[in-house]
C-alpha cells in the first residue's frame, strides 16, 4: 500500500492550499474558481477571484460553474436510482426506449444498452458535431438523427471511445422512463434530496444568470469574457451547472456516505458498479483518467474514469466546455474527495485537485507540468514553421454537403481561404499553408487544427486528441467538378 498512516486532516491542509491555490489560479490567469475537499467525514471549501472579468461579482460557495464532463456521474446516479428501484435495468436496450436515437445498419443495432452509452464502449467516433459543438437552433434529437452516419472509430464493446452522445441517448431514456424530461427527473430524484439547491442544467440556467460564472478563454494570449452558453445538446453528458455548496452533499454520495446515500435513492452496490471498470484503455494512447498512471489500469466505468496507480485506486473525470473547466477526484478507499471548478478553459482544476490528492493521502503521484497563461494549448511556434502563405487555390470554393456535419463552406476572401461550418460554427476556420507545403487552419478559439497529408488529407486534429474527420480532400475537388455533392 501507498499508505501506512491514515489521510491527513484537512486542517493541515488549509494554510498551505490557500497559497498553492492562489498561486496557480495567477498563473494559469483563472478569474474565478471554487475547491471543496473532503477527508475523514470533514469538508473544506475555497473560493475565489471573479465571477465575470467584465462584469465582477466576487465568487462564493453559492457561485454555480459549468462542470462540462463532470456530468456523466450524474446521468449514471440516476440510472442507478432507477436500477435501484426496479424500473431499469443496465442491460435495458436503448431501441426500446429511444428508438429516435437511430444507429442505422451497424451489426449491433439493437443490442446497445444503457450500460453501453455511459460506458463509452459503443466504438463512435468523438468527432464533428456530434463530438464537439453544434449550432445553438440544434436539438439533441436533431444530433441522435445524424448518429448513423458517425464513423465506428472502434469495435463494439471491444475498445474505449469517448462519445459525447451516448450518454446524452441514455439521459434521453432516463427522462422518458420517468414520464417527463431528464433534467426534472434529475432535479427531483438527485438534486432535491440531497438539498443541491444551486444544481441546474441546460437552458434553464440562463433565467439564474446573476448567479452564474462567465465563461472566459485565452484569445491572443490574454483572457478574455465569453459570456454564458447555455443549451441542452449534450445534456446528460455535459451542461450543469454546480457549486461548492452542492458539491458537498454529492462527493459524499459518490462516497457512498450517509446520508446522502439514502437520500439519493441509492445503495453502495449501486456507486459500486459505477465506479468499477467497464471497458480498459487501448495501448494506442488513450490517457482516459487524467492523472498520468505509470503502472496498472486505466479505464472507463459508468459516468466515471478510474486508474491504479503504485496501489493507489482514483475515480475521477474532468470537464471542459466552452470558458469553463472542472475536475473531480475519489479515493474511495480512504474516504476522500477533492473537486476544482474555474471559469477558464484550463488545466487549473486538473493541477490543483491533483495536488490536494497527492497532499492527503501522502501518495507520489505523477505529476503534469504547469501550463502558464497562454499555453493552454500548444504555441503556435510548437505547431506552424516559422513562417505560413496564403493557401488560396488548394481547396476548390463551393459548398459542400456531409451527412454528419451539414455543409460545409469553401470560400476565397482575399488571400485568405475560409471554411465555415452551417450546422458546426465552432470549427470556423481561416486556411494557410506552411512551408512544407501543409494545410493549416486556425480557428477562432482553440486547438490548432492540422489538415494533414496523406490517405486522408482531410482530417483534423485537435492537439493530441482524436481525429476529426470529414470527407476526404480528393472527395471534395471530384465532387466539385462533377457536381456530386456540390450544392
Amino acid at each position: 500500500m501507498i499508505m501506512s498512516n491514515p489521510p491527513k486532516p484537512l486542517s493541515d491542509l488549509a494554510a498551505a492550499l490557500v497559497r498553492h491555490v492562489e498561486d496557480s489560479a495567477r498563473g494559469f490567469g483563472v478569474p474565478g474558481y471554487a475547491v471543496v475537499a473532503l477527508s475523514r467525514g470533514m469538508s473544506y471549501v475555497k473560493c475565489g477571484g471573479v465571477s465575470s472579468l467584465d462584469a465582477g461579482g466576487e465568487v462564493g460557495p453559492r457561485t454555480a460553474f459549468n462542470i462540462a464532463s463532470c456530468s456523466k456521474a450524474f446521468t449514471s446516479a440516476l440510472a442507478g436510482r432507477e436500477v435501484a428501484a426496479g424500473r431499469l435495468d443496465w442491460e435495458t436496450r436503448i431501441d426500446q426506449i429511444l428508438p429516435e436515437f437511430d444507429l442505422g445498419e451497424r451489426w449491433y443495432t439493437g443490442q446497445v444498452t444503457i450500460r453501453d452509452l455511459c460506458s463509452n464502449r459503443i466504438g463512435l467516433s468523438k468527432s464533428g458535431i456530434t463530438g464537439f459543438g453544434a449550432r445553438p437552433q440544434m436539438t439533441v434529437f436533431d444530433l441522435f438523427d445524424r448518429v448513423r452516419h458517425v464513423r465506428q472509430e472502434r469495435e463494439f464493446r471491444t475498445e474505449y471511445q469517448y462519445f459525447n452522445l451516448g450518454h446524452s441517448a441514455a439521459a434521453a431514456a432516463l427522462g422518458r422512463i420517468d414520464g417527463g424530461d431528464f433534467l426534472a427527473s434529475l432535479a427531483r430524484q438527485i438534486f432535491q434530496p440531497l438539498g443541491m439547491e444551486g444544481a441546474i442544467g441546460g437552458i434553464a440556467a440562463s433565467a439564474h444568470r446573476s448567479r452564474l460564472a462567465s465563461g472566459h478563454m485565452v484569445i491572443d494570449e490574454a483572457v478574455a469574457d465569453i459570456g454564458l452558453a447555455t443549451h441542452e445538446q449534450y445534456i446528460g453528458a455535459g451542461q450543469l451547472w454546480l457549486t461548492a455548496s452542492d458539491l458537498i452533499p454529492w462527493l459524499r454520495c459518490q462516497l457512498a456516505m450517509e446520508p446522502e446515500l439514502s437520500l439519493a435513492g441509492l445503495r453502495p452496490e449501486d456507486i459500486a458498479e459505477m465506479q468499477r471498470a467497464h471497458i480498459v484503455a487501448t495501448p494506442r494512447g488513450d490517457d482516459v483518467a487524467g492523472i498520468a498512471s505509470t503502472e496498472g489500469l486505466k479505464a472507463y466505468c459508468l459516468g466515471w474514469q478510474t486508474v491504479v496507480d503504485k496501489g493507489l485506486r482514483i475515480v475521477r473525470h474532468a470537464g471542459g466546455d466552452f470558458g469553463y473547466a472542472s475536475n473531480i477526484i475519489l479515493v474511495p478507499q480512504f474516504g476522500i474527495a477533492v473537486a476544482v471548478l474555474c471559469n477558464l478553459f484550463s488545466y487549473f482544476p486538473m493541477n490543483v485537485s491533483e495536488d490536494i490528492v497527492a497532499w492527503l493521502t501522502g501518495a507520489d503521484l505523477p505529476r503534469r507540468e504547469t501550463v502558464a497563461l497562454g499555453s493552454e494549448f500548444p504555441t503556435p511556434d510548437a505547431v506552424y514553421p516559422t513562417s505560413v502563405s496564403s493557401a488560396r487555390g488548394a481547396l476548390i470554393p463551393g459548398i459542400y454537403r456531409h451527412p454528419e456535419n451539414g455543409l460545409l463552406r469553401v470560400e476565397e476572401s482575399g488571400s485568405d481561404v475560409r471554411l465555415t461550418f452551417d450546422d458546426a460554427p465552432t470549427y470556423n476556420s481561416t486556411v494557410v499553408r506552411d512551408e512544407m507545403g501543409r494545410l493549416l487552419a486556425r480557428p477562432l478559439y482553440s486547438p490548432v487544427f492540422t489538415f494533414r497529408g496523406g490517405e486522408n488529407p482531410w482530417s483534423v486534429d485537435v492537439g493530441d486528441a482524436e481525429a476529426v474527420r470529414f470527407s476526404p480532400l480528393g472527395e471534395f475537388r471530384a465532387n466539385s467538378e462533377d457536381g456530386n455533392n456540390a450544392i
